[in-house]
């Protein structure tokens, strides 16, 4: 304890101050850490507390070299070792901080007790909202994944729904799907409440009857690319293709088949009321 003492007041040699307390000591523990390194992984609590006892034994090495240096000074009136010093504390500190960061890197990473399908299917769940009230499901947000899977296990608990409420910038197309074979199944009528784009209008053209609220709208656009990205041997055009086929099948006229995906991915079209009742998109009103 008072060698420890005695270096913290500079009151060692100038000599031992740097060579033995300061290089050698520095040397033990940078050799030290880099062992560590070799046993990865290591708790994060453990390499917290290294760093932390280390930072501080770097300020006792140089404190203690300092007042040994000013005490030099005072004697010998050289300035030349606390310019020494000052360069060795410089790449001591640069020297500590890529040992720290690299015990850092070593740490245990952070793993969840959650299982990864669950994990996967909550972050997935938080882009979309499904409920029942009453005869009516309510379907907004994005079309994500586990949004099929979510909708028929509601329908399950709730058998007397009749009709599916949407509002949705749309989402996975093959979710999209999925939700419209439900509505086909439980043949459900589909009302829009607000808008209904891109995926979200396969699962409004499966309802029974297709009706939209005052001001509401449906907008059509060509697949986005991104899609493609992800599954390599996604053929847009054939996927396109395959949605026509169901639009058709649902009563909607080839004239506006010709035309929903026209605008790019980036682009979107909102046909009036009108166009819609036209094309068989939309039920007339009586």
């Amino acid at each position: 304890m008072s060698y420890i003492l005695t270096h913290w007041r500079g009151h060692h040699p100038l000599w031992r101050a740097f060579w033995i307390n300061g290089v050698a000591l520095r040397a033990l523990v940078l050799l030290g850490f880099g062992a560590l390194g070799a046993i990865a992984p290591l708790a994060v609590s453990l390499v917290a507390v290294l760093v932390g006892a280390d930072l501080l034994f770097l300020i006792w090495q140089s404190i203690g070299y300092f007042r040994s240096a000013e005490q030099n000074l005072r004697e010998l009136g050289s300035v030349l070792p606390l310019w020494a010093g000052m360069i060795a504390l410089i790449i001591a500190v640069f020297a500590s901080l890529s040992h720290w960061w690299a015990l850092a890197l070593q740490t245990t990473p952070f793993l969840s007790d959650e299982p990864y399908s669950e994990m996967r299917n909550r972050h997935y769940a938080a882009q979309y909202d499904l409920s029942a009230e009453g005869e009516v499901v309510l379907l907004t947000g994005v079309i994500a994944l586990g949004a099929t899977r979510d909708l028929r296990d509601l329908l399950q608990i709730h058998p007397d729904v009749t009709r599916i409420e949407l509002d949705s910038d749309g989402g996975n197309i093959f979710e999209a799907r999925g939700i419209a074979r439900l509505v086909l199944e439980q043949k459900l009528d589909s009302h829009v409440t607000r808008r209904c784009s891109s995926a979200c209008t396969l699962v409004f053209v499966a309802g029974q009857r297709r009706l939209l609220a005052p001001g509401a709208r449906l907008g059509f656009h060509g697949y986005a690319l991104d899609e493609a990205e992800k599954l390599p041997r996604f053929d847009i055009a054939a996927e396109q293709e395959r949605d026509r086929v169901f639009l058709r099948s649902r009563g909607v006229s080839e004239t506006f088949l010709a035309r929903i995906y026209q605008s790019g991915p980036n682009e979107i079209w909102f046909p009036d009321l009108e166009e819609l009742e036209a094309a068989g998109v939309v039920t007339k009103s009586p």
